[in-house]
């Protein structure tokens, strides 16, 4: 083992014996009763961050992880001598583009154990002289230090899922210098009829029929939840519509709760429009950057880690070309868990069918 070999086995066994004592501090300091289910909310969320699993998914992503290293490296004079503030650093990555592009300091935060690992990444690429990785919420940072730019990679599924927005938000109007940049700086959602009937077969009318018997209860079940699926593009049987759009300069947490658009779809082909697919597209084009990067999740380009959501109808709708799939979608923050989703179609032929995302 050579002497820079033995730095990094040595800053690894700090690391862990860190870990272990911020562990047993928390373990002592139990919040008010009244927190229990936010705290229950957020444990969860980040302890599911911790594994390298997930961290591995997402940076085998190519097309998430080269949207933000082109929208980073490529526009280096944007991030030459600047500081930046990585929300959700998760292993680093994005904070290590950010000091490659010339940053001068990059203050990475994530509070799920996977920023210990960052600390030791950061450390044996030799970017620890630039980049600084805290273990905690970005909403306890001393709010008296300002930053040039703010990157994250805080979508989730259907974009709000997982309401790490409101984090961003809250750095965005307390950690951000005046004039600053939040990348990405815009998102939208859209959403087109899906015409799948074997799809529709074996998640929905399954169960009408197993094995002899009825089980209509669980065929509700699994029509209720939202599921996260790959759309074939072959499948999409209509135009697609954009059904919401974000300015993240600009936005509040609060235009987030309730999202309410009306739609209409204009069938391309004669079919059964069995489904409606989502999802959503990021944008990097704020001025001063000169080089625009779009993060998409359409099912029309390369499968990304975020797939499609796909809302499978309790009754198919029959389309000939050129007939309009129209309604009005509702997407609210679940009451009783802010990470989660409540999503309700109304189609003009008076169906109405609600979904969850939790």
């Amino acid at each position: 083992m050579n002497h820079y070999e033995e730095k990094i086995a040595a800053l690894q066994k700090t690391v862990d014996n860190l870990r272990v004592s911020m562990k047993s501090i928390v373990d002592e300091q139990d919040g008010d009763d009244s927190d229990k289910d936010v705290t229950y909310e957020n444990d969860t969320y980040f302890s599911s961050y911790s594994h390298f699993a997930i961290h591995h998914e997402m940076l085998s992503d190519v097309a998430r992880t080269s949207a933000y290293q082109k929208a980073i490296l490529q526009n280096p004079d944007v991030f030459k001598n600047k500081i930046v503030l990585d929300v959700g650093c998760g292993t680093g990555i994005l904070s290590m583009f950010c000091a490659t592009a010339g940053a001068q300091r990059v203050v990475a935060v994530d509070d799920s154990d996977m920023a210990f690992y960052a600390m030791t990444i950061v450390a044996e690429n030799k970017l620890n002289q630039q980049i600084e990785v805290f273990k905690r919420k970005v909403e306890d940072l001393h709010r008296d230090t300002k930053f040039d730019i703010i990157v994250s990679e805080w979508m989730g599924y259907f974009l709000l899922f997982e309401g790490m927005l409101d984090t961003v938000v809250d750095a965005r109007d307390n950690l951000l210098k005046p004039g600053g940049l939040l990348l990405p700086n815009r998102c939208s959602v859209k959403i087109a009829g899906v015409a799948d009937p074997d799809l529709h077969k074996r998640h929905v009318k399954f169960w009408d029929n197993v094995y002899g018997y009825k089980m209509s209860s669980l065929k509700h079940v699994c029509i209720s939840e939202a599921a996260v699926e790959v759309i074939p593009a072959d499948a999409v049987a209509t135009e697609p519509t954009q059904i919401y759009s974000v300015d993240l300069m600009t936005c509040t947490v609060e235009s987030t709760r309730v999202i309410e658009s009306e739609f209409s779809m204009r069938c391309t082909k004669q079919c059964v429009i069995t489904a409606i697919g989502g999802w959503f597209d990021s944008d990097f084009d704020v001025p001063p950057l000169t080089h625009h990067v779009t993060l998409t999740t359409s099912p029309f380009d390369v499968k990304t880690h975020w797939k499609q959501t796909l809302f499978l109808l309790r009754s198919p709708i029959e389309l000939k070309e050129n007939d309009c799939l129209e309604g009005k979608i509702t997407i609210k923050r679940a009451n009783n868990n802010a990470r989660a989703l409540d999503i309700k179609f109304e189609f003009r032929n008076g169906d109405v069918q609600e979904f969850y995302m939790n």
